[in-house]
């Protein structure tokens, strides 16, 4: 198997992979990809993820886990079985409210630690960024996973149906959108919804670390969180979101 210059220097695809190496025989470009686990007190279907994990080449992948109930994982067993994972920092999280903070926090480690490897000396390899849940199972070999996700430089979302996409009113800049009383004109655009398990690339996982501002929890109002808005058109540079309406 090969690899183009583009793909082990992260920037770009990385192209004629073997979809199934050898089991054991180092990858490509020495690309790494991090499980970021989103657990409430334990992790599911452990033994299918311990012989997922047994025929992964040294290096090829790390693990970070968040825990809403820490002490109960710690007491499941799951770093002892697990010692590559690492425990997080505990964040607010809810339920049909929030679980975008924890993802968050957890891409924040990741990201770290691959900054790390960066700055230890000369990498070349991409990297990539799973969310996954407590419940989720792996189904294919780690190798096929591996040279999926590192098959391209781009990141995965899975988009939800354009009925389901959240309506964001805002004003705008342009000079002939003003009422007659000399007010911005109030609009609507819709944002994208995605599942919230996806897989980042480098790139995309520094850029949510650094946009996230979280969630504006106020006595007097509903939950919002704000969305920066990348285009002139705006009049605002964030947009508040109310969780309640959507």
């Amino acid at each position: 198997a090969s690899s183009d210059a583009r793909g082990c220097n992260g920037m770009g695809p990385v192209t004629n992979i073997d979809p199934a190496p050898l089991l054991g025989e180092k990858l490509p470009c020495g690309g790494r990809l991090y499980f970021l686990f989103l657990l409430n007190d334990s992790l599911h279907h452990p033994d299918y993820w311990e012989e997922f994990f047994e025929s992964a080449p040294p290096g090829s992948w790390d693990g970070f886990v968040h825990c809403m109930q820490p002490n109960a994982c710690k007491g499941s067993g799951l770093f002892i079985r697990f010692p590559q994972m690492k425990l997080v920092k505990t964040v607010r999280a809810r339920r049909c409210e929030d679980l975008v903070t924890p993802h968050a926090q957890l891409v924040k480690e990741a990201v770290n630690a691959s900054e790390a490897l960066l700055r230890a000396g000369p990498h070349v390899g991409s990297f990539k960024y799973l969310l996954v849940s407590e419940t989720t199972l792996p189904v294919k070999p780690f190798s096929t996973v591996y040279a999926t996700i590192m098959g391209h430089g781009e990141s995965d979302f899975c988009l939800q149906s354009i009925q389901k996409w959240p309506r964001v009113y805002w004003r705008g800049n342009d000079p002939t959108e003003i009422d007659m009383e000399g007010r911005s004109k109030t609009r609507f655009t819709s944002l994208v919804k995605h599942s919230q398990f996806v897989v980042l690339n480098h790139e995309d996982a520094v850029a949510f670390v650094n946009n996230w501002s979280g969630v504006n929890r106020k006595k007097d109002r509903q939950p919002s969180f704000l969305i920066p808005m990348h285009n002139s058109m705006f009049k605002a540079e964030l947009q508040d979101v109310n969780l309640k309406e959507e």
